[in-house]
C-alpha cells in the first residue's frame, strides 16, 4: 500500500492533536495540513432558536439557567447525545439551544422527551416565538 507525503502528515498533525483516525479517512488535500479536515461518519447538529421580547431578557435567562434541572436528567436518558449547549443573548433577545447527536433518529427524539415539550410551553408563555420546525443538520465537516 502506498501513502502519499501529505497524507502522512496529515494523519500525523491529526494524532498530535488528539484526533483518532484510521488509514479509511478521507483528507481534503485543499485543506492546510496544519489543522487537517477529517472527513467520516459525522453527528447531527439540532439547533432550536426562540425569540422574545427584550424586556423579557432577564426571565427567560432565568427560567433557562434553571432548566438544566429537570432537563439534563431527561436529555442524559436519551441514547446518542454527545453535548448540549444553552444559552441567551440580550443585544438578539434571543435564545438558543444547540446539540451534537450520534444519529438523527437519536436527534429526532428531542422532539417528544416530555420536560422539553413542556418548558417549550413555559417559554412560549413567556412571549418566546419559536422558530418551526427546529431544524437537525447532518455536519458535512469538523475540525479537531
Amino acid at each position: 500500500m502506498t501513502i502519499s507525503r501529505r497524507k502522512v502528515l496529515t494523519l500525523g498533525a491529526a494524532a498530535l492533536a488528539g484526533v483518532a483516525v484510521d488509514a479509511s479517512d478521507t483528507i481534503d488535500p485543499n485543506v492546510s495540513q496544519i489543522s487537517p479536515v477529517i472527513k467520516r461518519p459525522m453527528p447531527i447538529v439540532r439547533i432550536s432558536k426562540g425569540r422574545y421580547p427584550p424586556e423579557q431578557h432577564a426571565a427567560v435567562t432565568a427560567r433557562l439557567d434553571a432548566s438544566a434541572k429537570t432537563l439534563a436528567p431527561a436529555i442524559l436518558q436519551l441514547p446518542g447525545c454527545i453535548s448540549y449547549y444553552v444559552g441567551s443573548d440580550a443585544a438578539s433577545s434571543t435564545m438558543i439551544n444547540v446539540s451534537v447527536w450520534d444519529t438523527l433518529e437519536h436527534a429526532s427524539a428531542m422532539s417528544t422527551l416530555a420536560p422539553m415539550v413542556a418548558l417549550a410551553q413555559e417559554f412560549i408563555e413567556l412571549g418566546v416565538e419559536f422558530e418551526r420546525p427546529i431544524v437537525n443538520y447532518p455536519v458535512l465537516w469538523q475540525l479537531p
